[in-house]
This record gives structure tokens, sequence and C-alpha cells, in this order.
């Protein structure tokens, strides 16, 4: 009966334009359906969709859900409904990174990465060392990120990129100076640690100066400390094997260090006078840097110097009469573009959302979600609008990449079209080995039908959760681990607070139950097939 229908519905679009084009009179337009009652003959989703597959039509998009005029109150739901309306994947970069560290002291050993460019929420990898100092991990990063390798309580900045595979080598004793890097991102990262090494006790000297020297005397230390940097990145750089973002990176953090450091002079000095900020500067030189750089600058967005800069440029605008009652986001249109602009609108947003003022910048959000063409902003953005809320009903379930015991990586895109039963677990936790193991008689009543069953393990070291799952009772069902535990980024994309946490997840890839009913709860059974039933 289908593919009669679908025969009928070509035919129609194959002789209907002939007949109305042939005919010595003009058809008449009728309608012949009421507005309350739908024709009995009705072409099915599905094949309209293979058809328009064959001819290559482009689906319609999904219409924006309609909010209440501007100044309404919003519910939750508004608020998340408006968010969803723009889904937003990015592509995820698997990074290797190994190494060994000689005379290992039994410290605690990590690598901390900033992946979300507008919260700069860390994302922590725990690296276990085993018994000859060796380690191996790997990082998932979306574009090249920020971070720093964490010894004990030592550390050093890093730079990942996608396609870097890194390898890192250090003594316990003697951390800082025996750090070195090989293979694909080691240049770069050789010349941040020298950078931070030679330079630390400049910078430091610098930071404590501010509360004691004259803006002169001040601004004559930045000078030289300038030159000496910009030296520096020219001697280091004229050979080795630097990506055009990282030199980018690099000669940002020295010329919005130098920058910021200026421009905030006049709002901390007076802290160490008991004056009100900002201080009035009658150095007529002590600005001249603002000749030289870049207030909108996209090539030093990966840079911490850089939003530091922003953030005391607008504090002096605020004051200029002419800005009066503008607000953040029409600053940003005046004296930013492009990518800038959306970096640095997305960031007052996101600070709106998280300090509980949501709700006076909805339409901001909204406007802002249709204008910007930048998915990492608008996952930010939708991350922190739905952790007002949580991970609800009816949201569409964050997209993972994790690996299984075979060491294969697996998404949720390979098991579309299935239910999912998805639980959150660890080896530690006793409430979570019961009921993993009560959940096999769910696997059992719904075998061979279209539900999946996978158990992620937020165990910090793989080697705990392997070695359980091979040696205690057989566990059915499909078995990842997520690298960073309860700090992962799929722990934070589905908000798991605490374990166990189980979900589940319709055909279409939405959130159908959350928290989904224990395995011993009678009722899973009902969820799980009236989800089957669904079409």
């Amino acid at each position: 009966m289908k593919y009669f229908s679908f025969l009928i519905y070509i035919l129609c679009i194959a002789f209907f334009p002939m007949i109305n084009a042939n005919a010595n009179t003009p058809l008449i337009e009728r309608d012949t359906n009421p507005p309350d009652k739908k024709s009995e003959f009705e072409v099915p989703d599905d094949i309209k969709n293979e058809l328009d597959a064959i001819l290559g039509n482009k689906p319609k998009p999904k219409p924006k859900p309609e909010l209440p005029p501007p100044g309404s109150k919003l519910t939750d739901n508004d608020l998340l409904n408006m968010v969803e309306a723009e889904q937003v994947e990015r592509e995820i970069f698997p990074v290797k990174i190994k190494g060994r560290v000689l005379g290992h002291r039994g410290l605690q050993a990590q690598i901390i990465l900033y992946t979300d460019p507008v919260s700069k929420k860390q994302v922590d990898y725990s690296l276990y060392i085993q018994k000859d100092g060796r380690f191996e991990t790997t990082v998932n990063i979306y574009e090249p990120t920020s971070g720093k390798l964490v010894y004990g309580a030592r550390t050093a900045e890093l730079f990942i990129q996608p396609g870097n595979e890194l390898t890192i080598n250090f003594q316990g004793q003697d951390f800082m100076r025996s750090l070195s890097f090989h293979g694909s991102g080691a240049d770069e990262n050789k010349f941040m640690k020298n950078l931070r090494f030679i330079f630390r006790e400049e910078d430091a000297h610098a930071r404590r100066r501010v509360s004691t020297y004259s803006p002169k005397r001040y601004k004559e230390m930045l000078d030289e400390s300038f030159a000496k940097k910009n030296d520096f990145f020219e001697r280091e750089t004229k050979s080795g094997d630097f990506s055009d973002t990282f030199l980018n990176f690099a000669k940002s953090d020295i010329d919005y260090w130098y920058a910021y450091s200026l421009d905030n002079y006049p709002w901390e000095r007076p802290l160490y006078s008991n004056t009100e900020p900002p201080m009035e500067i009658e150095l007529e030189s002590f600005f001249d840097f603002e000749k030289n750089i870049s207030v909108s600058n996209e090539d030093a967005l990966h840079n911490d110097q850089y939003s530091y800069y922003l953030g005391v440029f607008f504090d002096n605008m605020k004051r200029l009469d002419e800005n009066k009652g503008l607000t953040d986001l029409e600053l940003a249109d005046k004296y930013l573009k492009g990518k800038v602009k959306y970096y640095y609108q997305c960031k007052r947003l996101y600070g709106k959302c998280i300090s509980g003022k949501m709700h006076e910048v909805t339409f901001e959000i909204q406007k802002f979600m249709e204008e910007c063409p930048h998915d990492g902003y608008k996952a930010s953005l939708q991350r922190v609008v739905a952790e007002q809320k949580g991970l609800v009903e009816g949201m569409q379930a964050p997209d993972f990449k994790l690996m299984n015991l075979e060491g294969e990586t697996v998404s949720m895109e390979d098991y579309k079209g299935k239910i999912i039963y998805l639980d959150y677990w660890a080896t530690w936790c006793q409430s979570c080995i019961h009921q993993i193991h009560n959940s096999n008689y769910l696997w059992k009543k719904f075998q061979g039908k279209d539900v999946v069953f996978l158990y992620v393990s937020l165990d910090e070291r793989q080697e705990e959760w392997k070695k359980y799952i091979k040696y205690s009772k057989k566990i059915e069902g499909i078995h990842l681990h997520a690298e960073g535990g309860m700090n992962s980024e799929i722990a934070k994309n589905y908000f798991v607070k605490k374990l166990p946490a189980v979900f589940l997840i319709d055909k279409n890839g939405t959130v159908s139950q959350s928290p989904a009913k224990p395995p011993t709860d009678t009722g899973i059974v009902d969820q799980i097939s009236r989800l089957l039933e669904a079409r």
C-alpha cells in the first residue's frame, strides 16, 4: 500500500501540470478540503521524504516556537524551547597525549583543558601513571585549546590543536626544568614553557608594583618588559614548526598582557590608597599603546589576556557620556565586529544566566541564537540555559563519543532509530553495582527489539572499569568509559551530579525520561514498551 501511494503521488506530480497547461479553459480552483476535515488520501511523510531525497529537494525547516511578545513572563519551557530550536553539533577532535615521569613521586597528575570558549569551565583528565612512569590518554577538543599539565602542586601551560599527537616527559623531582615536549605540537608548547619560565619573576614583580609605582614609573617598567618579550618572540619563532594559529595566540599573549596591565592600572591602583577608581592619569603617553592595538582581534580570541583586556576596555567605554544607557550588547555592536562581537555578546549573556538573571535577557538570547553563525558560542549559551533547569524531557539528548571495551569509538549516532537505556555508573558506587546487575532482567525482557543498553563508566581509571567488567558476573549490554569521570564532558552535558543516573532516550534522540525509573521498578518496563510502540 505504501508503494502504491508513492506511485500515485509521482503520477500526480508528473501529469497534473501537463493537464493544467494544455487545457482550453483554466482550471477552477476549488477548496475540496474544509478547514476542519483532513483529506482521506494523504501521502505519508516517509514517502514524501523519499521523494524529496530523489528529487534533491531540501526539507522544510522546523518552525521555531512562537514566544510571547517582549516584556511577557516566560516559563522555563519557553526558554528551553527557544534554545532547542537551534540545535548545535560541534565536531570533536580527539588528541592523543602520552609521556613518562622519571622518578615518579606518587603525586597526582592531570591535564586540564578549557574547551568552552565562553565559560572557561575546565575539563579534567586524570593521568594514571604506571609503575615504569608511563602514562597515556586521549583528550577531546573542538578547536585550538589552552590548558595546563598538573603534577602535584606544579603546573605548566599547554596549547593543544586538532591533529596534535604530543609526548610529554619530565622528572618528578624537577618538574619545570626537566619538562620536555616531542611530536606534533611540541614546538608550540616548548615556546609557552620558556616564555612563562623566563619571565615569571618579571611578571610577578610587575603585579606587585601596581600598589607603589607612579604611572610614569609603572609604564617605564612595562615598556622594558614588553620589549624583552617581543625580542624573545622574534628570536624563538624564527625556527620551528609553528602553526599560524599558535603564532597569533603567542603574540596576542604578549600584546594584550601589556595593554591590559596599563588599562587596568587606573582601576587597581586606587584600591591601595583607599580612593575612588578609576584614577585620573595625567601622563599623556600612558595610553599611547591604544594607537597600535586592535580592540576587535579575531586572532586573539583563544588568549585569556585578550579576554581580560576586553573587560577593562568596556569598563572604560561605559564611562563615556556618548555611551550612557547603552547595554552590553549594544556596546559590542558599536565597538566590535565579526566573531569577536559574538564572543563578547555571548559572554555577557552567559554572565546574566549564571547570575540568575536569565529572564532579563530572554529575547536577547533568542536574537543571538538566530543571528550568531558560530556554533561554539551558541553551544555555550544552550548549555547554560539548560543548566538552569537541568536535562528535561523533550530535549535533544547530548551527543557523545566514548571508548568501548575494544578501544573503539562509539557515539549516539550509532544507535539512531533505537530506544537507548543510558546508565551512568562507577565501580566505587555500590548502589550502581546493584542496579547494573538488576538491569540484566530488562535486557532479557527486550532482547531482539529496538532497545540498546549503554553503560557509561565514570571511573577515573579505565583499568578499574575494565577489571570489573572482566571478572564480574556477565552484564549484558554495551560498556563505555568516559575519560574524566564525574568531571567528564558527557557527565556535565547530562547534568550527572550523583550516581547511579539512568536516562531513557527515544528513537528520535530526545530525552524521554530524566531520570528514568530504576530497573527494579515495574514502571520502567511500561516506559520502554510505550517508546517502542510510538511511531
